[in-house]
């Protein structure tokens, strides 16, 4: 689509990778990019929103590519533009005015009224190529820059340094971080089930079992460990050796309802603090309305175990930072929580009712 060939593509490419917004990505120089070291790529860009100019950062080598090919593009249509000046400059006089173009002379000049080539590729031009290709693509209320908070966010996820993503937004605080990125919800609930508080069956409930700080090595063998010591149940974690290992569960899957009490083996872990703490709510709601103060008593001694763990998974959360994001954790599950039977527990085919034969209607 970009018939004019004036680097459309690229210019997508270093707003998508680099995390610049689109005004600075058209409003590169055509000097904008070098290594500094020998092998370090870098970018530089001029952040007009609060007046930096020649903000370097690390530049991703597949773009770094892309825009050494644009360069040399560009730099093909600036001798043509001016052969008569440079033919007119000895060797010295051709470098200087080629060195003053890496300057001033923008990477992506626009094709329209811009004979001299001083001019880049306007935001509107750009816009309008840039939308009808993505509704091509069957897609409709993106903005460009939209992708500054994709590219933080996807960064962050995986591991990168705050620091490092500060500086490819071109960010000078952490508010301004915080306002576009901040970890997904599968991500936070990975760092939050990190946290694991013993559960109301065992004798010591609220213990804490596991923080992050405990499993400061590998990620990768964090994962494997957590994997290979529980499995999930109900909104919470089972640390029982055989069911762990794959044998069937010998308290039939009661973890927190059997006939004597939450199983011994069930832990709670961060992402699973909100979820309690609103079943606890409930039911002390529900025992205002007790006919008389012995059904009353009844309804919360139910209770009475999971308060020191609720208490001492807060505790936990509250001291590494991540109460916040474990009581947001809360709005994600509503509907499941309505539909608690069909969600949590299921049911097998040999449960169902078989159908009706021959009859207008079959019911299960």
């Amino acid at each position: 689509m970009d018939s004019a060939e004036v680097g459309l593509s690229d210019v997508w490419l270093v707003q998508a990778f680099q995390g610049g917004r689109i005004s600075e990505v058209l409003n590169l120089r055509l000097g904008c990019i070098g290594l500094v070291g020998v092998a370090q790529p870098y970018l530089w860009r001029d952040i007009s929103k609060v007046n930096v100019v020649d903000y370097g950062i690390p530049c991703h080598v597949p773009v770094y590519e892309r825009l050494l090919r644009r360069q040399a593009i560009t730099k093909a249509k600036l001798r043509n533009r001016y052969r008569k000046r440079l033919a007119a400059l000895d060797g010295r006089g051709r470098e200087r005015l080629e060195a003053e173009w890496e300057r001033t002379m923008p990477l992506f000049p626009g094709a329209h009224l811009n004979p001299d080539l001083t001019l880049e590729v306007s935001y509107t031009s750009f816009s309008k190529t840039w939308k009808k290709w993505f509704a091509g693509l069957g897609l409709s209320g993106i903005t460009t820059h939209q992708t500054r908070a994709t590219l933080a966010t996807s960064l962050l996820n995986n591991g990168a340094p705050a620091e490092l993503v500060r500086q490819l937004l071109g960010h000078f605080s952490d508010e301004a971080l915080a306002h576009y990125a901040r970890y997904n919800d599968a991500s936070m609930a990975k760092h939050l089930k990190q946290i694991w508080a013993a559960g109301p069956g065992t004798n010591k409930p609220g213990t804490i079992l596991l923080r992050p700080g405990d499993l400061d090595a590998d990620p990768a063998t964090l994962r494997d460990r957590i994997d290979l010591a529980v499995i999930p149940v109900e909104h919470g974690i089972c640390r029982y050796g055989p069911v762990v290992g794959g044998e069937s569960c010998p308290f039939a899957k009661n973890c927190t309802n059997g006939p004597q009490g939450p199983c011994e083996h069930f832990a709670l872990t961060g992402a699973d603090l909100a979820y309690w703490e609103r079943k606890r709510d409930a039911a002390f709601h529900f025992a205002e309305g007790a006919p008389n103060e012995d059904a009353r008593d009844y309804i919360l001694s139910a209770w009475d175990p999971w308060q020191p763990v609720l208490a001492g998974l807060r505790e936990a959360l509250d001291e590494l930072g991540l109460l916040e994001e474990a009581e947001k954790l809360d709005l994600r599950s509503p509907t499941h929580d309505y539909f608690h039977p069909v969600f949590t527990t299921g049911w097998t085919l040999d449960q169902l009712t078989p159908p009706v034969q021959g009859s207008e209607t079959t019911t299960a």
